[in-house]
C-alpha cells in the first residue's frame, strides 16, 4: 500500500464540501495536456504514432518526485517504421509537477541501446518500473513483443531494460539489458507469433527488497494448444547486476498444479498486477487469461493468482487461486466474449493492509441493453490474512448504470478497458479509476472518457466518484471522434505534494495535421489540508516554523482510548471530529471559534462505540486534514 498523507475527503450521509469550499479529489487545476509536439519535448508528433498508448511511472533520478514514460510504439526510427520509442517527463516540486526539463527521448537506437530498430517491432507497447538492482532508483522494463530475434521467427517478442540513477541524470544505457526467450538460461521456447512481453508488470515476488519482473507472452504455444499463454519471471538481484536468469520461472495453466486447463486461444498472460493480497510481505502476482472458456462460455474469461513466498522461491502454485463470474459468490454471471481479466490492478481500498484486485470486465452486457455487448464492468475482490488472500466476502461489481455512477451503459463503451489506483484525495486509502476509451462524448464517438471511484476506507464508493473527458471544466484538449481518451492510466506523485496525480492516455488524439499522433493528459490530485499551490512553504528558519499538523494517533489500534496530538499555525476557528466509515459524526473532540496558535492533544474515548475503523477530522483555517484510527475490542 502507498504511503500517503492522510488528507482526503469525509461523507456527511452524502459527499460534501469541506471547510475550505473545495473538494479533496482530481480536479482540472494545473491539469497538463503533453504530446510531442509540446515545448522542448524532443521528436516530433507525427500520424500514427500513438503516443500514450502506454504509461509507466516512477522516480528514475530519486529526487522523490515521480516520473512518467510514456510510450510512442508506432514512433518511425531510422531503421525503417513502427520501430517504437518512449519519451520519458520528470517531475519536479514547488507545485510544477511534470516539466520539459531534462525528457529523454529512448529506442533500440539510442546510444549504447541494446537491439537494433527495425519495422515493425513497436519498441514500447508496454511498460513497467521497478528497482530490479535495488539501488533505490526505478528501473524501466519496456516491451518490444513484435522484435524478431532470428530472422525465421518473426513477432517472437523481447524486453529492454534502462536502468535509473541519481544526480538529476535518471534512466541511462549503462547496464541496458534486452531479455528473450532465447536469452541464455531463460525458460520458454522461442516462437514466431509469441509476443513475449505484450504486457509487464513489477513486484517483490519473494520478498528480498528487490523487484523482479513479470513477462506476459500471451500468445505462447503450449503443447498443441496454439496462443494459450505464459508468463516468465526474471528475478531482480543487487549489487548493480539487476535482473538475471538466475531462478527465472516459466508458467501457464499447464504447470504442475495450476488451476485451470492450457487451451487455444486462452492468451494467458493478457494483463498482469502485483499486489500483496494475503498482507505476508511477498507480492503475488494477478494473471488476465481473457480467452478462457468458462464452463462451455467461450472466451468469458478468468484470473489466475499466483502467491509469492520468501526463502528465495518467489511465485509458487501453493494456493494458486482462479476467478471467473461464474466463481461462488462473485457478482454478475459469466456470458459470451466478455473478456472478464482483460485488464486487471491492485491496490488497499478499504485500508486494511491487504492490497484488493479490480478486475475489467469491457466487454459486458448490460441490463438495459440486452443486444448492446462492449458497454463494460469491473468486479473487485478484497484481499485478506491468514495465507488465505483474494476472497469473494464483500465483493462489488460496478458499471455505468449502477445507481450513482455518472455516465450511461452505452453499446461499445468499454467501460473497464483500462484500470490504475491511486490515493488521489490523501486519505490513505486507494481509489481506482476506470477508462472507458470508446464513450462517446456529445456526438463524438469513441471520443473516450475516464470514471474514478473513492474510498473512505471501506472500500469503493459512489458519493462523490468523477467523470472526465476532453470537454469536462478546465481539461486541455479537444473531444474529437476516435480520440481513445482513457485507452491507457497511470497514477504517480509528479509534484510531491503527497496526493497522487492521473496520467490519461489520447493515443488516437490528433496533434496539428498528424492524426493519431497521441497524447496525455495530467490531473493533479488535491487535498484541501495542502499549501495552496504556488504559494511559498513556511521558513525553514525564522520567526515561526510551526505549521498546521494532525499527527498518528497513539496507540493504534487501540482500546478504548486514544491520544490525538495536532498543531494549529496561526489562531483561528478549529474544529476536531471523529467519523465513522459511514461518514457519521461520532464524536467532537474540539469546537473552538478561536483557537490559539500551538501545540495540542485531545483524547477520544470510544468505549461505546464498536470495532472498526474510524476517521478524524482536523479542519483550521480553511485547511482540512484526515486521518485513520482503528479500534479493536
Amino acid at each position: 500500500m502507498k504511503a500517503t498523507r492522510g488528507i482526503g475527503i469525509v461523507l456527511f450521509g452524502t459527499l460534501t464540501l469541506s471547510s475550505a469550499n473545495t473538494l479533496a479529489q482530481l480536479t482540472s487545476a494545473d491539469d497538463q495536456f503533453w504530446n510531442q509536439n509540446s515545448a522542448g519535448i524532443l521528436e516530433l508528433s507525427e500520424v500514427l504514432d500513438y503516443f500514450g498508448r502506454s504509461l509507466a511511472v516512477g522516480d528514475f533520478n530519486g529526487d522523490s518526485y515521480d516520473d512518467i514514460a510514456i510510450g510512442a510504439p508506432s514512433e518511425d526510427i531510422s531503421g525503417g517504421p513502427n520501430g517504437g520509442a518512449v519519451n520519458v517527463i520528470y517531475g519536479s516540486g514547488n507545485g510544477i509537477g511534470l516539466t520539459s526539463s531534462g525528457n529523454q527521448y529512448w529506442h533500440q537506437d539510442s546510444p549504447g541501446v541494446l537491439g537494433e530498430s527495425e519495422d515493425g517491432d513497436f519498441f514500447g507497447v508496454s511498460l513497467a518500473v521497478g528497482d530490479f538492482n535495488g539501488d533505490g532508483f526505478g528501473d524501466l522494463a519496456i516491451g518490444v513483443p513484435y522484435e524478431t530475434i532470428i530472422n525465421e521467427i518473426p513477432n517472437s517478442g523481447a524486453v529492454n531494460i534502462l536502468y535509473g540513477s541519481g544526480a538529476g541524470v535518471g534512466l541511462t544505457s549503462s547496464g541496458n539489458q534486452l531479455w528473450h526467450q532465447n536469452s541464455s538460461g531463460i525458460l520458454g521456447q522461442l516462437e514466431a507469433g509469441d509476443w513475449f512481453g505484450y504486457l509487464l508488470a513489477a513486484g517483490d515476488f519473494d520478498g528480498d527488497g528487490i523487484d523482479d519482473l513479470a513477462i506476459g507472452v500471451p500468445h505462447e504455444a503450449i503443447g498443441d494448444s496454439v496462443s494459450a499463454g505464459a508468463v516468465n519471471i526474471l528475478y531482480g538481484s543487487g549489487g548493480g547486476v539487476g535482473l538475471t536468469s538466475s531462478r527465472n520461472q516459466f508458467w501457464s495453466q499447464g504447470s504442475a498444479g495450476i488451476l485451470g486447463v492450457s487451451e487455444e486461444w486462452d492468451n494467458f498472460g493478457s494483463s498482469l498486477a502485483s499486489g500483496d493480497f494475503n498482507g505476508d510481505g511477498h507480492d503475488d502476482l494477478a494473471i488476465g487469461v481473457l480467452g478462457e472458456a468458462v464452463d462451455d462460455i467461450k472466451q468469458a474469461g478468468a484470473v489466475n493468482v499466483f502467491y509469492g513466498s520468501g526463502g528465495g522461491v518467489g511465485l509458487t502454485s501453493t494456493g494458486n487461486q482462479y476467478w471467473y463470474q461464474n466463481s461462488p459468490g462473485i457478482l454478475n454471471d459469466s456470458e459470451e466474449f466478455e473478456y472478464f481479466g482483460s485488464s486487471v490492478a491492485s491496490g488497499d481500498f478499504n485500508a486494511d493492509g491487504y492490497d484488493d484486485l479490480a478486475i475489467g470486465v469491457p466487454n459486458e452486457k448490460i441490463g438495459h441493453c440486452l443486444l448492446c455487448p462492449y458497454a463494460g464492468g469491473f468486479n473487485v475482490l478484497y484481499g485478506s490474512g491468514g495465507g488465505v488472500g483474494l476472497t469473494s466476502s464483500g465483493d462489488q461489481y460496478f458499471n455505468q448504470d449502477s445507481p450513482g455512477i455518472l455516465g450511461e451503459a452505452e453499446w461499445g463503451d468499454e467501460f473497464g478497458y483500462s484500470l490504475a489506483v491511486g490515493d488521489f484525495d490523501g486519505d490513505g486509502s486507494d481509489d481506482l479509476a476506470i477508462g472507458v476509451p470508446e464513450e462517446a462524448i456529445g456526438d463524438s464517438m469513441q471520443a473516450g472518457a475516464v470514471n474514478v471511484l473513492y474510498s473512505l476506507g471501506a472500500g469503493l464508493t459512489v458519493p462523490g466518484n468523477q467523470l472526465w473527458h476532453q470537454n469536462s471544466t478546465g481539461i486541455l484538449g479537444e473531444v474529437e471522434p476516435g480520440d481513445f481518451f482513457g485507452y491507457s492510466l497511470a497514477t504517480g506523485d509528479f509534484d510531491g505534494d503527497g496526493v497522487d496525480d492521473l496520467v490519461i492516455g489520447v493515443p488516437h488524439e490528433g496533434i496539428g495535421d498528424s492524426i493519431v499522433a497521441g497524447a496525455v493528459n495530467v490531473l493533479y490530485g488535491s487535498g484541501p489540508a495542502q499549501l495552496p499551490k504556488n504559494q511559498p512553504e513556511l521558513p525553514a528558519g525564522g520567526e515561526t516554523t510551526l505549521d498546521y499538523a494532525l499527527k498518528e494517533n497513539y496507540p493504534n489500534p487501540f482500546n478504548p482510548v486514544t491520544t490525538i496530538a495536532y498543531a494549529i499555525r496561526e489562531a483561528g476557528p478549529v474544529k476536531l471530529t471523529v467519523y465513522n466509515t459511514l461518514g457519521q459524526s461520532v464524536a467532537t473532540l474540539v469546537d473552538r471559534q478561536s483557537h490559539p496558535a500551538g501545540e495540542f492533544t485531545a483524547t477520544f474515548n470510544a468505549s461505546d462505540l464498536a470495532s472498526g475503523v474510524y476517521l478524524y477530522r482536523l479542519e483550521a483555517n480553511g485547511y482540512v486534514y484526515i486521518k485513520k484510527m482503528m479500534l479493536v475490542k
